[in-house]
């Protein structure tokens, strides 16, 4: 076990590592020039103006592993993967049962394997903002045998171990988060699971898979359950700019205003990601999309006026492309936590 000061000197060792330098402004020195009274030519998705909770559909995820036909363990997965979206928090998420008839009102199978066609996607898609697909690709059982064994103990004494059976199930799961309305591909991953257990036996003959359904199940879970930080980056806290500032001095020194703060867990220093939804042109069905494009990434200067409300410096190589009305992403630093975790555990 690590000494209790030790880990309280890596648990700051760490903060300090990952937490940025934020900068104090003078905002005397900032005001609006012709720049600041431009907006962005397209229109906010309802959700970011208003910071809506997505809304989110978990589709029934298939099996096209060798178990397919044998046991049920799509289901299962789907429901994993629901609790675990449920309790990320920050969503809403549609119950199995509105599912299901969701599904049978639009007559559509979610797949993995499938493509997903564009048009027959936003509607089934039209109040929902994220969809979830997916497919169990893989699911193995396998079993080894260990002979009986005899060894000697620090005292001296004789220990002996009788013959056991380990039987283990591994699983791999393939999961998109689709955007609607666009059908875009808004996260895309692999989580693998797996699952052991031991038991003693007389001989290797009696060295079998006794539930392979259970196994595989408790391997569904374990996989669904490393997904935790994939969910944390499909749902990001979402806002908008609502006024921006150039420096009298300099033009090239800009900050912009967000509606996003300590509420959405932002800390002086945080970068966030500020995007501009543009419309793009199917050329071949000679329709048009509403797709997020990434202009900059910004820093968190100051947040302690408002809960909700945050100072952002641009990039001075993205001043010019910063509007009002274009959105702010916060970026999920789910990896950062699971170092701390592992460092007191």
């Amino acid at each position: 076990m690590v000494p209790i000061i030790n880990r309280s000197l890596l648990l700051v060792t760490i903060l300090i590592f990952t937490s940025g330098c934020a900068t104090t402004l003078n905002l005397a020195r900032y005001h609006e020039t012709g720049i600041d009274e431009k907006t962005c030519p397209t229109e906010l998705p309802t959700y970011v103006k208003e910071k809506k909770r997505p809304r989110v559909a978990v589709l029934p995820i298939s099996d096209t592993s060798q178990f397919k036909s044998s046991l049920s363990l799509g289901p299962a997965a789907q429901d994993s993967l629901t609790q675990l979206i449920v309790a990320s928090g920050g969503v809403e998420v549609l119950e199995r049962a509105q599912i299901e008839s969701f599904m049978q009102e639009m007559k559509f199978q979610g797949a993995m394997g499938a493509e997903v066609d564009p048009d027959q996607f936003i509607k089934i898609a039209k109040d929902i903002d994220t969809v979830f697909v997916g497919a169990i690709s893989s699911a193995t059982v396998s079993t080894s045998f260990s002979e009986a064994s005899s060894w000697k103990d620090k005292k001296g004494n004789t220990r002996t171990s009788p013959p056991s059976c380990k039987e283990e199930g591994k699983v791999a799961i393939n999961i998109r988060a689709l955007s609607s309305p666009s059908g875009t591909i808004q996260n895309s991953f692999q989580v693998k699971g797996r699952k052991s257990v031991s038991r003693e036996v007389r001989s290797s003959s009696e060295c079998k898979v006794q539930n392979p359904g259970g196994l595989l199940s408790e391997a569904v879970n374990k996989a669904i359950d490393d997904a935790r930080e994939d969910i944390a980056n499909t749902f990001p806290a979402l806002g908008y700019i609502y006024k921006t500032q150039t420096d009298k001095s300099d033009p090239r020194q800009r900050v912009a205003y967000a509606n996003l703060g300590k509420n959405d867990g932002l800390q002086p220093g945080n970068k966030v990601d500020i995007i501009e939804f543009s419309q793009e042109k199917d050329k071949v069905r000679g329709t048009t999309r509403i797709v997020p494009k990434i202009i900059t990434e910004a820093v968190v200067s100051e947040t302690q006026f408002l809960p909700d409300s945050s100072i952002l410096l641009i990039l001075e190589d993205a001043s010019d492309c910063v509007l009002v009305g274009q959105a702010v992403r916060t970026k999920a630093n789910v990896s950062v936590l699971r170092m701390i975790n592992k460092a007191l555990k």
